[in-house]
């Protein structure tokens, strides 16, 4: 018998073809106490329905302020992507929390999210959160979502970018969807986590 010795350039010698028979290395031999950790990559297994895939998210915070009179959709120019899901058929977690956002005296404010596919334009997939008060104050985000881009637009391949949009019902008065006071405003976040189907 020869040895088996590994070379380092990664070439092993002494073994011979036919040596290692199918019978060495089946399915019921390779379990999970006979791999090291880490050694099966994303790659090689399958996510479970419901498991997390991927966060993304988008920032905005400091003084500038993001404001509109406006009674229909604007831009705020905040966006997620453009991204590629990891899977085609994967379920979209869609979040808009924290910041300070400002309805003023008699005013709503409304966020809406919008989704573009590729270099397509973006179309609203629905409102978000809204804001009314009878006098000024601040308040945090807290909107969520659920999107599926395939069963909603048969989504099959390519890049996906989420827009967040607002509006001021009514018109004509000013409301903040990020309003910067005094230097204690935390952060708003826009977030999209994908989820197995």
């Amino acid at each position: 018998l020869m040895p088996v010795t590994i070379n380092g350039d990664g070439s092993i010698t002494g073994l011979n073809n036919g040596s290692l028979s199918a019978n060495v290395l089946t399915d019921s031999t390779v379990t999970t106490a006979k791999l090291a950790n880490g050694a099966a990559t994303q790659a090689k297994r399958t996510y479970a329905a419901g498991e997390i895939i991927q966060v993304l998210y988008s920032v905005h915070s400091g003084n500038s302020n993001l404001s509109t009179s406006s009674d229909a959709d604007v831009a705020t120019g905040i966006t997620i992507g453009p991204f590629t899901p990891k899977q085609v058929n994967s379920n979209f977690l869609i979040s808009l929390n924290g910041g300070a956002w400002d309805g003023g005296s008699g005013v709503q404010g409304i966020t809406a999210v919008y989704v573009s596919y590729g270099s397509g334009s973006p179309s609203s997939i629905g409102y978000f959160d809204s804001s009314f008060s009878a006098s000024y104050r601040f308040q945090p985000h807290s909107g969520q979502m659920v999107h599926n881009p395939q069963s909603s637009n048969g989504y099959s391949s390519g890049t996906i970018t989420y827009h967040l949009y607002h509006r001021e019902r009514g018109g004509g008065s000013t409301q903040y969807t990020y309003y910067f006071e005094g230097g204690v405003t935390g952060p708003m976040t826009f977030s999209a986590m994908e989820i197995a189907a």
